[in-house]
């Protein structure tokens, strides 16, 4: 049987402390005793909340209310390279205004071990999704509304470029050298390559319809991008920009979020309708597991440090699932993380 159509027919069986904005709300204090190491941070995109999870006992540990439910909307996340901050991409539900008028447009750098907010940062308007810089000097954000990426100078807290992508973009992925940001952008189906060097646009990468994430491999070979209507995982060529195959998941699949395995050689993709995850061979280019039983609308998947943990943010059940990265096997299913969970990103 061809391989899309088993994935298809596999997916239709499928049935900070903490802080964020510190505008709104208060933090839940950490738990007493709660074990030092990777925590998973996700945000909330309806509840207006962040949560924190520790990744040793797959706890809940903190929490923090941004701004109110519905309006204010924490949405991508990153982590500095020396995992002291997270920073999350704020915007609001008013689209009927203009954005100079709207209240929740910034991103926001939080302590990871404190809770306390360092900073809110402006970064163009409608900010979706970000990658932070191997230095940990800059920072790229898409900007949803615009069609465009901001560059941020996380130093001094100023957009030192902004540069035009796609219509709609959304996904920021930066090469582990630092060289290359790919913003895709789900109207127009296109990767926009910028050289971070110029804050200019080089190129513009043709992919499947409404592109929503790209991920860089940690050997920086490889960019993979998600493909949620073409239902298709686009492997680039990093050092050319060039696609090198498309990787057919199924119609059924709607893939959003991508994480690669710290040593490069397997890829994840949350498959947001078939409420799956897809385990690619890098090296292959074939699926060899599908991981179901798992939260309703993974969109947000990341792994932790040691590639043991996978962690999906399921949008629709409002749950996180924990799944065994060896065994590939659903081990804990995280509930009442939040109303809406969009990302995850895992701080060491």
């Amino acid at each position: 049987m061809a391989e899309g159509s088993r994935v298809r027919r596999a997916c239709r069986t499928v049935s900070i402390a903490l802080a964020v904005l510190g505008a709104v709300g208060g933090v839940t204090a950490p738990i007493p005793g709660a074990a030092p190491g990777p925590r998973a941070f996700v945000s909330n995109e309806f509840g207006g909340d962040i949560a924190e999870i520790d990744a040793a006992s797959d706890r809940i540990v903190g929490r923090l209310r941004i701004g109110p439910p519905g309006v204010a909307r924490p949405r991508g996340l990153a982590a500095s390279p020396d995992a002291r901050t997270v920073f999350v991409a704020v915007t609001d539900s008013t689209y009927g205004q203009s954005a100079a008028g709207r209240r929740w447009q910034f991103i926001a750098a939080v302590d990871a071990a404190t809770g306390k907010i360092r900073a809110k940062y402006p970064c163009g308007s409608d900010p979706e999704r970000m990658a932070v810089a191997p230095d940990g000097r800059r920072l790229y954000c898409s900007n949803e509304d615009a069609a465009g990426a901001s560059a941020l100078d996380v130093s001094t807290g100023r957009v030192v470029a902004t540069i035009p992508t796609g219509i709609e973009p959304e996904g920021v992925g930066i090469s582990p050298d630092g060289r290359w940001v790919y913003v895709t952008a789900e109207t127009s189906n296109t990767v926009t390559v910028i050289d971070t060097r110029l804050n200019r646009t080089v190129k513009n990468i043709l992919v499947d319809a409404r592109p929503r994430s790209a991920v860089f491999a940690p050997d920086g070979a490889r960019a993979y991008v998600a493909a949620e209507i073409g239902g298709t995982l686009t492997v680039i060529d990093a050092a050319r920009h060039e696609v090198l195959e498309v990787l057919t998941l199924g119609t059924d699949s709607k893939p959003v979020g991508v994480a690669v395995s710290p040593d490069s050689r397997r890829v994840y993709a949350a498959g947001g309708r078939c409420n799956c995850v897809f385990a690619v061979d890098a090296r292959t280019g074939k699926i060899t597991t599908i991981v179901q039983r798992m939260g309703r609308r993974p969109w947000g998947v990341a792994i932790t440090p040691d590639g043991r943990k996978l962690y999906t943010a399921n949008g629709r059940s409002d749950d996180v699932t924990v799944i065994d990265a060896v065994s590939l096997r659903v081990v804990r299913t995280i509930g009442a993380v939040g109303r809406g969970p969009h990302s995850v990103v895992i701080v060491r």
